[in-house]
């Protein structure tokens, strides 16, 4: 099946329902290399979306993402 990603925030989405992975992404959890499935990703950028928005975050607001080069990166560029 072809498939043309129209935004780089469908790729996990896309990922979890063909080629699901256990180690998606790799993370430093007390000072150990943590391994995180798509699933967990896309629980965590749903989550954070949804605590944005319980914030009032609105379209259109300015929001800057200051992490370390890690997932949460990832996690909070997808959510916002």
């Amino acid at each position: 099946m072809s498939y043309t990603f129209t935004r780089i925030f469908d790729a996990l989405y896309y990922q979890q329902a063909h080629h699901p992975s256990d180690t998606a992404l790799v993370e430093r959890v007390e000072g150990q290399w943590t391994p995180r499935s798509t699933a967990y990703a896309l629980e965590r950028i749903n989550e954070l979306s949804a605590a944005l928005i319980g914030y009032g975050i609105q379209p259109g607001d300015k929001i800057a993402i200051i992490a370390q080069s890690s997932p949460l990166w990832i996690y909070l560029d997808h959510a916002i």
